[in-house]
């Protein structure tokens, strides 16, 4: 009855199936990823032009949901007062938010964006069209997310197959559950558009290499350049792929017997074949690169070498020679250490073995996990948010487990051996239990080895709590049970668009109307990870002043935090102080405006107004300083014109400034010009607002 259970390939889909239910089930609870709108407007541009040739979306009707997006976030760029009269009136009629007025094939073409290569931003569209736009079985934005899933899910299904293959059905289960469980592929499985895909392809073409190396199949070879072009035009990480499977190739072929080498030397046309499928399919799917497609590339490789190599995010983990044991010691400290034990066997016997097994797949597996943690460790690399940067370790680790089963297993009798593996699988159910306990959060785990999350914090491990944006759906759902009617809604950085908005109650307005100490009383929503935003003005302003109305924990670490600013939510040392108007004007030291007060006070904003008439030129840059002695300045980050008082616009404006300051005791306040004629120096009125 039973007898399909020992088919490989279909209790291998039976577990990816299993795991793909269990992420669709969960899928609601989880933000999309914060800045998915980037990519999701890029592919719907990109794949209309591929389906119908559209350039822009002029002419097309729009839905409910569109409105209200462009209501809250698109008419920031593209105002439309007629935005009601575009509403379809069918029912049935579907058109995906992301099909914005603003981010249209022209204009990406126009401006020549270039960022992360597109082809999942292009993939989870097509999971768009199909599953919301044609089929209407999901809404918007979890359309895409299938995408997602689904290359998780078959990720799964391939490690289970793989090892079942070689090691057993024990080793399989084992090895699976590792991959399954681990915290941060669980959580990003829901949402990251980038990472998990780029992790799936990688392994892909490992996996499809291997196969093709040892059945001596040119053609699996081929699928393999097909999946690292994938890969190549996610994310770029796929270029060290090189640096694991030369090795491993040229250890198998100088194993080989002669007669069997020779096999090989008719494929040397592969050497050329797999980077040109690879940088073909990068190319053919990203429109902007068929027009400078050497300038364009080289821009790309720009980018990365500003994300990943000019900064140094983590200088407190640099070693000997400037090598960073951030990545090391990350991984040693999020690893279950139920796994990590299993994980030592599995090693230790890739190591002892690496001459008894005939394929050199475990040396294979050996290179599949350290290269990308070397990559990351590198005097001049440097990675941020803990290790979803080099995901691609993780299938690596999980297939180590499942051999290191396999081997552990061998030191016992066959009677035993289902009655270990059994202890084994039952091993995971803390981890399971607390993944339970984190969710939606199940990516800021730490294992007991530093105290969990709280001992994170406290070892201040940079990049503790780092979520993705995952949790911002626990704000949407407080905020439409408790904001108050008309309210606005802020966040501390980036957008509400981080937000799926038309899930968020209509009358509320996520424009990210921001009021500072002038206190409109909109909501503000902040991710208080170590985010390394402390000196923002949002940020400080929101947590040094204002009790938040809501709070989600994990470990007593507050991970998010809903402030309403109003005067009654300050925090009790200043709940009983008021904002007052100082009438102060100041000195003009060349280039430079300097207030000095009486005496220290808690300094809130600065109000000028000034006479634009005359021969005086506009503000180009201007920034405050503050100093406590009027000879030590820190620079306050905002930078004139511009701001953070969204809620007033751009300043200045109309011949006036208002400008936030940091809110802390100081005497002295600079703003230093550019230029030095400009009308911001025929200052009419100068107000200091203070808290006393």
């Amino acid at each position: 009855m039973f007898n399909f259970l020992s088919n490989k390939k279909i209790l291998a889909l039976i577990v990816g199936c299993i795991y793909f239910i269990l992420l669709l089930v969960s899928m609601p609870d989880y933000n999309i990823f914060w800045d998915a709108r980037n990519h999701y407007f890029k592919g719907q541009a990109f794949v209309s032009f591929f389906l119908s040739g559209r350039k822009d979306y002029e002419g097309l009707p729009i839905t409910k949901d569109y409105a209200r997006y462009h209501r809250d976030y698109v008419s920031k760029y593209s105002p439309d007062p007629n935005i009601a009269s575009r509403i379809s009136k069918d029912p049935n009629y579907r058109r995906s938010i992301y099909q914005d007025d603003v981010h249209t094939f022209d204009w990406l073409m126009k401006s020549n964006q270039i960022e992360h290569p597109v082809f999942s931003d292009i993939a989870s569209t097509f999971s768009n069209v199909l599953f919301y736009e044609k089929l209407g079985w999901l809404r918007d934005d979890y359309s895409y997310r299938i995408y997602t899933l689904s290359l998780a899910s078959i990720l799964v299904t391939v490690i289970f197959y793989w090892l079942f293959s070689l090691y057993g059905f024990i080793a399989a289960i084992i090895g699976t559950l590792t991959l399954a469980t681990t915290p941060l592929f669980w959580a990003e499985s829901h949402f990251n558009l980038k990472d998990i895909p780029q992790m799936t392809f990688f392994a892909l073409a490992i996996w499809q290499f291997y196969n093709g190396i040892v059945s001596k199949s040119k053609k699996k070879i081929i699928f393999s350049a097909i999946f690292a072009a994938c890969a190549f035009s996610t994310k770029l990480n796929i270029v060290f792929l090189p640096f694991i499977l030369a090795p491993w190739f040229i250890i198998f072929y100088l194993k080989e017997k002669e007669e069997e080498r020779s096999k090989y030397h008719s494929w040397w046309w592969l050497l050329l074949a797999y980077p040109a499928i690879m940088f073909g399919i990068f190319i053919a799917v990203w429109p902007q690169m068929w027009q400078t497609p050497v300038k364009s590339f080289l821009d790309v490789i720009e980018i990365y070498r500003q994300i990943g190599v000019a900064p140094d995010y983590t200088p407190t983990f640099r070693t000997i020679f400037g090598f960073s044991t951030y990545a090391a010691i990350w991984i040693f400290l999020t690893t279950y250490p139920w796994v990590g034990i299993l994980s030592i066997f599995g090693i230790a016997a890739a190591i002892l073995n690496f001459k008894k097994v005939k394929n050199y797949l475990p040396f294979l597996l050996l290179l599949w996990l350290f290269v990308p943690i070397a990559r990351a460790s590198l005097p001049f690399t440097s990675i941020f948010g803990g290790v979803r940067h080099i995901m691609e370790y993780i299938p690596a680790l999980a297939m180590l487990v499942g051999y290191g089963t396999y081997n552990l297993l061998k030191f016992f009798p066959s009677r035993l051996k289902g009655i270990i593996g059994l202890i084994l699988i039952l091993g995971f159910i803390p981890l399971i239990l607390t993944l339970v306990k984190l969710h939606p959060a199940e990516n800021v785990y730490f294992n007991s080895l530093i105290g969990g999350l709280s001992g994170a914090k406290k070892a201040n491990i940079t990049g503790w709590g780092y979520n993705d944006g995952g949790i911002y759906r626990k704000a949407t759902v407080w905020l439409n049970e408790h904001a108050e009617k008309g309210s606005h809604v802020a966040v501390t950085f980036s957008e509400p668009a981080d937000f799926y908005i038309p899930e968020l109650r209509d009358d509320l307005l996520a424009d990210n109307s921001f009021s500072g100490y002038l206190q409109k009383g909109e909501y503000i929503i902040g991710l208080t990870h170590d985010t390394g935003l402390d000196h923002v003005y949002r940020v400080k302003y929101s947590e040094d002043f204002l009790e938040p109305l809501y709070l989600f924990s994990i470990d007593n670490v507050p991970l998010l935090k809903i402030w309403k600013n109003e005067k009654k939510y300050l925090k009790k040392d200043f709940s009983k102080l008021d904002f007052k108007n100082l009438s102060i004007m100041p000195e003009k030291l060349e280039d430079i405006l300097q207030w000095k007060l009486d005496s220290e006070k808690i300094i809130m904003g600065i109000e000028v107004s000034f006479d634009e008439n005359g021969s005086c030129k506009k503000l180009t840059n201007a920034y405050f300083q503050v100093s406590e002695d009027g000879e030590n300045w820190e620079i306050l980050p905002d930078i004139y014109p511009g701001g953070t008082l969204s809620f007033l616009g751009d300043q200045p404006k109309d011949g006036k400034l208002v400008a936030p300051i940091v809110g802390v005791k100081i005497q002295y306040v600079s703003l230093v010009i550019d230029p030095q004629d400009s009308c911001i120096f025929n200052l009419k009125n100068s107000e200091i607002v203070v808290l006393e």
